[in-house]
């Protein structure tokens, strides 16, 4: 509730301090290579498909660095 609360108030970062870690961790590939791999293998495990990877980068060599990252932590997962 106190996300939506600081963003109906006009406080957009107050929103976002506001999400818990958990749940970002949950619905994000955050962490090194070995560990984005384990989440990957849990997906595929749970007969996940398709993954939607939108990296939040402000540069172009940021995004490509990001979607490198995930395509080695899936050939690290073996998929």
């Amino acid at each position: 509730m106190a996300v939506q609360e600081r963003f109906l108030a006009g406080d957009p970062v107050g929103a976002a301090a506001a999400v818990p870690f958990d749940f970002v961790d949950r619905i994000a590939l955050l962490g090194p290579p070995e560990r984005i791999a384990e989440r990957l293998r849990a997906y595929d495990k749970a007969g996940v498909t398709t993954l939607a990877v939108s990296p939040l980068s402000a540069t172009s060599e940021e995004r490509v660095r990001t979607l490198t990252g995930v395509a080695a932590a899936g050939r690290l997962a073996g998929l």
